[in-house]
């Protein structure tokens, strides 16, 4: 066998070693294709065996490189708050999220909070233009005691958080001005809130105040206790950050 047939076979093998590789890179990353589809087939069996009354169909697979499972999202056609998660290993099933995820009405409180903050954006956005961003964070419960499906009101979301982001500036005054005018708002319109988290931006510099009760927003020493907050750290449990402060 001469020189450049042994070439040939040697360049052949690394291709094929290399390519070997690639297999075993990806697979530890995205998975493999065949036990993918075996992960799809058995959450078929999986939901009809457990949930053939319901109108559910497998949105798709996705694998977890942590710990070597298969992720099965699982969706309603005709329930858009019943959404959950299936997880695969070793051809079975071990864990399923139905209960933790619809039936405590998670999906609800998650979906409900969601269109909270697309109208209280809009309110305080037309009404105080500093307002950059807001989120809407729901406690966390074991069941929230929600209908599934049930239609937006105010009414149901109301032991939650809010997350204001101010851009016209971080000093006390100017946060705690912020967060009264917001709060006015709020009440006035029928939004409510169990604690907020505001953080202002200036020229570079960011304050972030967290865990301010509601309560603390009625009392008329706002400014006072922001500013404590802010010089020490944490004051009568609101606790401060700041990012290039002088």
């Amino acid at each position: 066998m001469n020189r450049k047939i042994l070439s040939r076979l040697a360049a052949g093998l690394l291709a094929l070693l290399l390519l070997a590789v690639l297999l075993l890179v990806a697979n530890a990353f995205v998975g493999n294709p065949l036990t993918a589809r075996a992960a799809r087939n058995r959450g078929r069996e999986y939901l009809e065996e457990r949930y053939g009354d319901l109108d559910l169909e497998i949105k798709g697979v996705t694998y977890n490189p942590k710990d070597s499972s298969y992720i099965i999202s699982v969706l309603s056609g005709t329930s858009r708050d019943t959404h959950f998660s299936l997880r695969y290993r070793e051809g079975k099933i071990y864990a399923d999220d139905y209960e933790i995820a619809v039936l405590s009405g998670w999906n609800t409180m998650e979906r409900l909070c969601d269109e909270y903050r697309e109208r209280l954006t809009a309110l305080l956005q037309a009404e105080m233009g500093a307002v950059a961003d807001i989120a809407v964070m729901p406690e966390k419960r074991s069941s929230y005691g929600l209908a599934l499906d049930a239609p937006f009101d105010r009414g149901l979301v109301w032991d939650v958080g809010i997350s204001f982001r101010f851009n016209g500036g971080n000093d006390a005054a100017y946060l705690a001005e912020a967060l009264k005018r917001a709060f006015s708002l709020m009440t006035e319109k029928g939004y409510g809130a169990a604690w907020f988290r505001v953080t202002g931006e200036a020229e570079g510099a960011l304050t972030e105040l967290g865990n301010i009760s509601a309560a603390q927003v009625k009392r008329g020493d706002l400014e006072e206790i922001l500013r404590r907050a802010i010089a020490d750290g944490e004051y009568d449990g609101i606790i401060a950050f700041g990012k290039g402060l002088k």
